[in-house]
């Protein structure tokens, strides 16, 4: 049984294990490696203590967990950092531990994450994901709308394109 609830600090370390595995596990063959190889635990895991020791309000992290509590996903969205983009909510980050992926668990935590934001008077979301990134249909199939807006980010020197998705409407994720 999958359970879903509010990342804490105590979380930060479980959270970065599955953050580093993810991009590991899906950026391998798209992103450089010399990139993988030099993601550190122990950054991602400050990073993410910084985060969640903040009391901000404007913000929600929350992870999935197994029937024994291991933390196996986490969410974390909040205020959107380009208001440009006409979405006032941005979906910083979801990722699933590869051994769960496929399961429902992706979809739980949008759900919940949609819950949530609406509770906090969020109507609507973007996030940005990379082209190459063989998850974008989970996306797509959860009502995002691709749009025409484009970045691009370095990775050692290698450029490569992100794209934005968006609901215009976050309740609508409550019936994917």
């Amino acid at each position: 049984m999958i359970n879903t609830r509010p990342a804490t600090l105590h979380d930060a370390a479980a959270i970065a294990k599955v953050h580093i595995g993810g991009w590991r596990s899906t950026y391998q063959g798209i992103v450089p490696q010399s990139y993988l190889d030099r993601l550190s635990y122990e950054k991602r895991q400050a990073m993410w203590a910084d985060i969640l020791s903040k009391k901000d309000t404007d913000s929600v992290h929350m992870v999935a967990t197994d029937e024994h509590d291991n933390i196996i996903g986490f969410i974390s969205a909040g205020k959107a950092r380009n208001q440009e983009l006409g979405y006032d909510a941005e979906l910083y980050a979801l990722y699933v531990s590869s051994e769960h992926q496929g399961q429902g668990i992706g979809k739980q935590l949008m759900h919940r994450l949609a819950e949530l934001l609406t509770q906090h008077n969020f109507h609507s979301m973007y996030l940005w994901v990379l082209e190459k990134n063989p998850s974008r249909q989970f996306y797509r199939k959860m009502g995002a709308q691709l749009f025409v807006q484009t970045k691009t980010a370095d990775f050692d020197g290698y450029q490569l394109t992100e794209v934005a998705y968006g609901w215009n409407d976050l309740k609508s994720l409550l019936n994917r």
